[in-house]
């Protein structure tokens, strides 16, 4: 066993050149394509481009670095289509027998009514509320698994881990778990938090011994250590009565929104945003107006012009839509009005996605963890 983990995240290092001596004595590379869980449950295509291109980037390094070891957190995205983009990469960089491990279990989606049926009450953590307040309809569901399936894929001989509903703690937790053999004072709340605040913020490489000390290698030696006293990553949450939890991320549809950058060729201070928001409310017809929350703020503003961010936000995206088009006609680029639509932002509708941070019994969540060589992922 290890007395010292070198870890790495890549986004950091990927700002700069990347040559074989970059990862010297790095034992293990952090990828995060995670970010907010309510922005990114349904960014398969994204994700797995932006994945493809990292290991067109690390696949030589894998080669060339035998006890490498990668850990990829795909936030909300299904693991084994994951795992199939990446055996592809790998097959083509000389890889093909380099070990995978899939982490499966976090996209629990499906299963609220049963585990509501099953005993778990879902409150939100922020505010108390039972789940059954909630009026939205729910879109996904998804488990932050914490460590141990990530320890289990390396220590069952993975040398590429892909993850989802991961965050940098608990892979770092994953990692110490298995290569430092988890002491109590590596697997600690501390030790994990800053390790992660510091690759998150001010450094491209650390260093984590066996008595839970963290050392920057490249990066800010003179950062600040930030903590809060989270959760730890290596051994999950615990309810009150002590039982195990598991935190969950239900993503839900908030609203739909109309949104467009109106340029005013007045002075900008000629008029507040409320007062150009009073303007705007007067002209949209009383029949939308009637269903729309509206906001109105400043964008930009110069000596020539000001630029103000409109948004309608509505309970059905007809109405939304609806409020797009009237936009577009309304505040006609060309227009010779004292509002009209910027021409480098459209009007656009979207969907407005919002987030119940919630947690269940840890008995409730299954996971699985399975690893196989690159290539039998692609049969």
């Amino acid at each position: 066993m290890a007395d010292r983990l070198r870890i790495a995240s890549w986004h950091a290092l990927a700002a700069g050149p990347v040559n074989p001596a970059t990862l010297e004595g790095v034992d293990v590379v952090l990828v995060d394509f995670g970010g907010e869980l309510t922005t990114r449950w349904d960014a398969n295509a994204e994700i797995k481009e932006s994945l493809e291109q990292t290991l067109d980037a690390l696949g030589p390094h894998l080669y060339l670095h035998p006890e490498l070891t990668v850990i990829a957190n795909v936030g909300g995205c299904d693991t084994w289509q994951m795992a199939r983009a990446v055996a592809a990469k790998l097959e083509d960089s000389g890889n093909a027998s380099l070990p995978v491990g899939v982490v499966r279990g976090h996209d629990v989606g499906d299963q609220l009514e049963e585990l509501l049926q099953q005993g778990a009450t879902l409150p939100n953590l922020n505010t108390g509320e039972a789940f059954k307040t909630l009026r939205q309809p729910t879109v996904a569901a998804l488990a932050r698994l914490g460590a141990k399936p990530i320890a289990l894929a390396i220590a069952g001989g993975a040398r590429l881990v892909v993850a989802g509903g991961a965050d940098m703690e608990s892979m770092i937790a994953g990692a110490a778990a298995e290569l430092l053999g988890a002491s109590r004072d590596v697997s600690s709340s501390w030790t994990i938090a800053t390790a992660a605040n510091l690759l998150d913020r001010t450094a491209s490489v650390l260093d984590i011994d066996v008595e839970g000390a963290v050392g920057i290698v490249v990066g800010d030696s003179e950062a600040q250590i930030e903590t809060s006293n989270p959760r730890d990553a290596a051994t999950g949450v615990e309810s009150e009565d002590g039982e195990p939890t598991t935190a969950i991320d239900i993503i839900y549809r908030e609203s739909f929104v109309a949104a467009a950058v109106l340029r005013i060729d007045r002075q900008p201070n000629e008029a507040s945003p409320e007062d150009w928001g009073t303007r705007f409310s007067e002209s949209l017809p009383d029949e939308l107006l009637d269903k729309t929350k509206l906001t109105v703020e400043r964008y930009h503003g110069d000596d020539a012009c000001g630029l103000l961010l409109v948004r309608a936000e509505a309970a059905t995206e007809q109405i939304a839509d609806e409020v797009k088009k009237w936009m577009q006609m309304r505040f006609a680029p060309r227009d010779a009005s004292a509002m009209r639509i910027h021409r480098d932002f459209p009007p656009r509708s979207y969907a407005k996605y919002g987030c119940w941070p919630t947690e269940a019994p840890s008995r409730l969540i299954e996971w699985t963890v399975e690893v196989h060589q690159a290539d039998w992922w692609l049969g």
